[in-house]
């Protein structure tokens, strides 16, 4: 691949998490009121793992999501779990 598709790739992957992340801005700002900020993250995380569960689905194996240092990748899930749980509450 081109250093220019590369560049290409790596902008629309921006653009899309930022999307993204306005929808789940906006729709936690909606639901706070009626739903505890423990059940919207619990929600936002059972939307990621389907989305990932695709992702080895599509590309037919675990290579994509497999870690070398699984403590570090519990590690790293705790503290953005914590981050996004500190996100809806500070709304």
């Amino acid at each position: 691949m081109s250093n220019v598709a590369n560049r290409n790739s790596a902008a629309l992957a921006i653009l899309t998490s930022i999307f993204f992340y306005g929808i789940m801005d906006a729709t936690s700002k909606f639901l706070l009121p009626a739903i505890p900020a423990v059940e919207i993250l619990f929600f936002r995380s059972l939307i990621v793992l389907i989305a990932v569960v695709i992702l080895v689905m599509a590309t037919g194996t675990l290579r994509s999501v497999k870690t070398d240092q699984p403590l570090l990748h519990v590690g790293r899930s705790f503290i953005g779990n914590l981050v996004v749980l500190l996100f809806i509450i500070s709304l």
